[in-house]
């Protein structure tokens, strides 16, 4: 095995992943896609145990396979937990990558997610969220979707705490802080901020 087959390897993976995201688009079952890109990163990292790109696309497979189990009223957090600890592996290898935080977050705001809908208090998944967007708005400012996740986390923080008779303000107020930070670096994003800040108001006043 050389460097050769390990790209071949990570390669296949991706485009068992890319199969697996059309049947979920397309309501199929990505179960036997998914297990397959799962096989081709974990091969590439038998090559190169340092492979940050393997690590990223087993996270990818595992949140892919949370969000299935997700739209098919399942617990997803198995799931979610191992994506987390994928990135995290990747993150091991190198700290800077914002993206990775900003997975690491995404991962945490769907197991969030899903305790709100179960009626769970999600608030503990949405401050490790937070914490993980922040990280990643820390290494490279200039991605405003972390913005926009980092706001919408906060959103559905506030409207946990207004459902069960919490004080919100704080939550809303890092929605405004938020807001305008990523407004003076991006003005295109106003209208996605707005929208955030108008729904707190509804159910703030």
């Amino acid at each position: 095995m050389n460097a050769k087959d390990e790209k071949s390897r990570r390669l296949i993976g991706t485009a068992y992943e890319i199969q697996a995201e059309y049947e979920i688009n397309h309501g199929m079952n990505p179960a036997t896609s998914l297990k397959m890109a799962a096989m081709e990163y974990e091969a590439a990292l038998q090559i190169n145990p340092s492979l940050i790109s393997a690590f990223e696309g087993l996270g990818r497979v595992a949140i892919f396979t949370g969000k299935v189990d997700l739209m098919r009223g399942q617990d997803p957090r198995r799931s979610v937990d191992a994506s987390i600890g994928y990135y995290r592996k990747a993150l091991s290898l190198n700290q800077n990558l914002a993206y990775n935080h900003n997975n690491v977050g995404s991962a945490y705001f769907l197991k969030g997610q899903f305790e709100m809908m179960r009626g769970l208090d999600p608030r503990s998944s949405l401050d490790d969220a937070a914490k993980s967007y922040r990280k990643a708005s820390e290494i490279n400012p200039g991605l405003p979707a972390i913005f926009i996740n980092l706001a919408s986390v906060y959103t559905n923080k506030a409207l946990y705490e207004i459902g069960h008779g919490l004080n919100p303000l704080p939550s809303a107020n890092s929605v405004v802080e938020i807001s305008r930070k990523a407004i003076a670096r991006t003005p295109q994003n106003a209208m996605a901020f707005d929208a955030l800040r108008r729904l707190l108001r509804q159910v703030t006043v």
